[in-house]
């Protein structure tokens, strides 16, 4: 729950408290707290700038976003202070950290992003995790160096079985 205290000079902050026992349990008092049900977190604004606090009160992001959009598919569009962008997941994560001029909203898995002149590309949301997952279970076993080349393999691997799938050509087709 949120809770809002109001000192002598009319500044309203706010906190978070726990239900049963009414502990505090933000780290500190906020100038805004947002809940967000769905996903269980709460967007936090601290001297204008965003974060995003878990229902225990921990840091999931601090405070450093300029400005919060909803995204599609389940991310948020995030702007830190010097006008670069990213994205926060569902569960208020940090998933692409703010390193793009333009990053566009995802449709169909896909967001157009940009780190400047000559550097245009696409952010798949689903690589996003398979890679994060398959880089922190290849490196307990294996070197970082392999760990990174894995993803890069499946990166470049997915488009060409996907495009020899989809024309029919794959060995073993039986045709009708």
């Amino acid at each position: 729950r949120a809770y809002r205290n109001e000192d002598k000079n009319k500044n309203v902050k706010f906190m978070l408290v726990r239900g049963d026992d009414f502990k505090v349990i933000t780290p500190e008092p906020f100038d805004f707290v947002q809940a967000v049900s769905k996903h269980q977190f709460f967007f936090v604004r601290q001297n204008g700038l965003w974060g995003t606090l878990d229902t225990t009160g921990k840091y999931l992001a601090k405070c450093q976003f300029k400005t919060v959009l909803m995204a599609s598919e389940d991310y948020y569009l995030v702007q830190n202070d010097n006008g670069k962008y990213g994205y926060i997941d569902q569960r208020g994560k940090i998933q692409v950290t703010p390193d793009y001029v333009t990053l566009e909203y995802f449709k169909n898995g896909f967001a157009i992003a940009s780190k400047g002149e000559n550097q245009v590309g696409l952010i798949n949301n689903s690589l996003l995790f398979i890679a994060k997952w398959v880089i922190a279970w290849t490196a307990q076993f294996t070197s970082l160096a392999v760990a990174f080349l894995i993803p890069a393999l499946m990166a470049i691997a997915i488009p060409l079985f996907s495009k020899a799938l989809l024309s029919g050509d794959a060995k073993g087709q039986t045709s009708r």
